[in-house]
């Protein structure tokens, strides 16, 4: 089993993340829920017990529904030769978490190879699938966004994260990828140290926002068959050590997780970014501490600029903002460039405001 270090601690697992989330009140923000329940329910009044079992039981549901959609994509895409992967997600639950039910999904995330991503966009078309926003919307972006009335939002990706900045190199994740089988579904699967670096850098893109995401690090960082020498050594060639060291060095504070001294220490070395912002977060206790509302818009541009790990590749990450496609400014500021900065140099006014009073 991937995650062999939950038969020996799970009820300590969920005692310290239930502790960690500063209690019930806290878990359900962090949607750690139905772990806590999963691995220890008598950790729990009786109160929160019936909440927290509900939680599990709607996220176990929750969870077969994006199951079948998954394997319903998968199906679509691999007939239209675009070499699908699942990229977190349901699988990525039943393969890592204790239990199907224990994580929950917002979405169906698939990669697709480069080379077939109109052949896979028509497909999914064909099979019932609209365009969520137009993909001009996506310009310069990692993945297109879809929806159906009757399932989840589908992301296409063809890349990992924005072009130009600090990411896993797609074509060797995809290449060193093993077929895998989880609740009767085939698929392709990253190595465990590539999906360890995806994993990193994606939460490092959402400001990782809650519990959840160090967990599924902590879950796969627990595996035996990790290479560190093979991770570090990755992580050095992409760009990836201020991620990668961000999110195990919290784990291990967190969850005790088991990463070798010697290799925080090499990634440190790389990371000076990522160092400098976990003293900034200190004035929040933490990462888990800033305020949420604070992470988005010109903010949460600079906080994911500090993972980066050149000048060249944190302009790719503010880029976007900056120069945003036409169909973006259309959606966001009815079509006026100026209104469009505005709304942003308003928000960051407001974002500076906050920080200091907090």
């Amino acid at each position: 089993m991937p995650a062999r270090s939950l038969a020996l601690t799970g009820r300590a697992l969920g005692e310290g993340v239930l502790r960690r989330c500063g209690g019930p009140s806290g878990a359900r923000r962090h949607r750690v829920e139905a772990l806590v329940w999963r691995l220890a329910p008598g950790a729990l009044d009786a109160r929160a017990a019936g909440a927290f079992r509900s939680a599990f039981a709607r996220t176990l549901a929750e969870n077969m529904g994006h199951l079948e959609w998954t394997r319903r994509a998968l199906e679509v895409l691999g007939e239209a030769g675009a070499e699908p992967m699942p990229l977190k997600g349901a699988l990525f639950a039943a393969r890592w978490y204790p239990h199907l039910g224990t994580r929950p999904q917002t979405d169906v995330d698939v990669l697709v190879s480069p080379e077939r991503l109109e052949a896979a966009h028509a497909a999914l078309l064909r099979a019932g699938w609209t365009e969520a926003a137009p993909r001009a919307f996506y310009a310069d972006h990692y993945h297109w966004v879809y929806a159906r009335e009757d399932g989840p939002l589908l992301e296409l990706h063809w890349r990992l994260k924005y072009p130009g900045t600090c990411q896993p190199d797609v074509r060797a994740f995809r290449a060193r990828a093993k077929q895998a089988s989880a609740e009767g579904v085939r698929f392709l699967e990253p190595a465990p140290e590539d999906l360890l670096e995806y994993l990193a850098v994606n939460k490092a893109m959402q400001h990782f926002p809650n519990l959840l995401g160090f967990l599924d690090l902590h879950f796969v960082a627990q595996s035996a068959r990790i290479d560190w020498e093979r991770t570090a050594r990755s992580c050095e060639g992409n760009g990836t050590c201020g991620p990668m060291w961000f999110g195990l060095s919290h784990c291990r504070e967190f969850f005790g997780t088991e990463v070798p001294e010697r290799v925080l220490e090499r990634l440190a070395r790389s990371a000076r970014g990522a160092r400098a912002l976990a003293r900034i977060l200190r004035r929040w206790g933490g990462p888990l501490g800033a305020p949420v509302d604070l992470l988005d818009g010109p903010v949460g541009r600079m906080y994911e600029a500090f993972f980066e790990p050149s000048v060249r590749m944190a302009w790719s990450i503010w880029r976007p903002l900056l120069l945003p496609s036409r169909a973006r400014v259309e959606a966001v500021a009815g079509g006026s460039y100026l209104r469009y900065l505005r709304q942003h140099a308003s928000r960051l006014g407001e974002q500076t405001a906050a920080a200091r009073r907090g």
